[in-house]
């Protein structure tokens, strides 16, 4: 929510609403082109939750992850 409040400045509720009616669009679109859950981890390479980690620390896993998948 910290990252969407510096995009989009609505009060906290309507921000909350923004997200979830977002993140619904990208589902429905995600499910539509492949068939397969937005949501699933099992559909990506590498998932990593920015909210616990911050930003630095994804960057470093990021990194970490090419350098082993692809050398």
């Amino acid at each position: 929510m910290e990252q969407a409040a510096k995009k989009v400045s609505l009060p906290s509720r309507e921000l909350e609403k923004y997200i979830a009616k977002t993140d619904k669009r990208r589902a429905e679109y995600y499910k539509f082109y492949t068939g397969r859950e937005w949501t699933d981890a099992r559909n990506y390479d590498l998932c990593l939750d920015s909210s616990k980690l911050g930003f630095e620390r994804c960057v470093e896993e990021i990194k970490a992850y090419l350098k082993v998948r692809f050398h």
